[in-house]
């Protein structure tokens, strides 16, 4: 086998019109069943979707806390 063989069988294999973008497939086939998994669960089970925002709502709380009081801190000492 020459170098001209090597870059020939090259050439064929990426220039195939016809492949199908198995990856994007997936991703989206992925996305779609992982979104409708729990946005699904949330719609059809009342529970769920009660403790599920009950919790989002805690996380948030949460957040807000751990960003406000080292700034509060922060301008008390700059104060005095």
């Amino acid at each position: 086998m020459g170098i001209d063989e090597d870059d020939t069988n090259n050439k064929d294999l990426d220039n195939e019109p016809h492949q199908l973008p198995w990856f994007y497939i997936f991703t989206a086939l992925g996305f779609i069943v992982g979104f409708w998994g729990v946005c699904g669960s949330l719609v059809v089970n009342k529970t769920w979707r009660y403790v599920y925002f009950r919790f989002i709502d805690n996380v948030q709380d949460r957040l807000y806390l751990m960003v406000t009081m080292p700034i509060n801190t922060m301008k008390r000492r700059l104060r005095g």
